[in-house]
């Protein structure tokens, strides 16, 4: 069964997904999954939720709850202390007591409820995959904007954006919104090696990669001034205006 995004009545979802929907302006219900932490803790509680329900389930398998009063009977009417069959009597009394004790606390109308919810563990583990799939894709935009940041500021070309994100996802990784490596700086040994001293290095390593007489240095006077400008942390921007930050006519600050 698909999960719909948007569903006329919130009846028309699952009781657990109920939770992930909120009602628009047209009084409709939409679901919302974007990856932030409250999703992620909605996520979890409707999980553990789950794994809950079919615990109790499983406790309750084979036992009909008709047959309580039945049980209890039979108990009372066996008498352990008989000559005859004891043995066998409080074999049979202590199975039914066990198979009592897993009613205790428990009402057969609640029993029956849950008995018939559907198993929502498949749903779960989609809908955490999904979340997690959206978390890989969006830490592989930030790295590549990371790495093209510094790599069109000392004059990459823009054609070669992808060649050089590639050859640094050798050295660095992207967890937790951050970037990581195992690389250590020539310039100052122990410490970690930084995107800026290794796009440095790639200056001669890939001279290719990069416009003539663009890198470290002051730009060459024919380099049109900034005509505006626009912050390193907005990605869209950066992402959007690759051609013209290599050209220079973007300033990224």
């Amino acid at each position: 069964m698909l999960i719909k995004a948007l569903i006329d009545r919130l009846d028309d979802a699952p009781g657990p997904l109920q939770m992930f929907y909120k009602q628009t302006a047209d009084g409709k219900f939409a679901l919302e999954l974007d990856g932030d932490q409250t999703d992620s803790k909605k996520l979890k509680e409707f999980r553990d939720s789950n794994r809950s329900l079919n615990t109790k389930l499983a406790a309750f398998e084979g036992i009909d709850p008709a047959d309580v009063a039945t049980m209890r009977a039979t108990i009372a009417a066996l008498d352990p202390e008989a000559d005859t069959k004891r043995a066998a009597a409080a074999a049979e009394a202590d199975a039914l007591k066990a198979k009592l004790a897993a009613f205790e606390g428990v009402d057969p109308a609640e029993y029956r409820v849950l008995k018939a919810k559907p198993d929502d563990t498949q749903r779960a583990a989609d809908l955490e995959a999904a979340l997690a799939s959206e978390k890989q894709a969006h830490e592989k935009t930030q790295f590549q904007h990371l790495i093209g940041f510094d790599f069109l500021r000392l004059g990459g070309r823009p054609d070669a954006l992808g060649f050089i994100v590639g050859k640094a996802a050798e050295t660095f990784t992207m967890a937790n919104g951050k970037v990581t490596t195992k690389a250590f700086s020539t310039a100052n040994p122990g410490v970690p090696l930084t995107i800026g001293e290794w796009m440095t290095s790639q200056l001669t390593a890939a001279d290719f990669a990069f416009q003539p007489h663009r890198g470290v240095g002051p730009l060459p006077t024919t380099v049109a001034p900034v005509r505006r400008t626009i912050s390193a942390g907005d990605v869209h921007a950066f992402g959007a205006n690759l051609a013209a930050i290599a050209a220079g006519d973007v300033e990224v600050r």
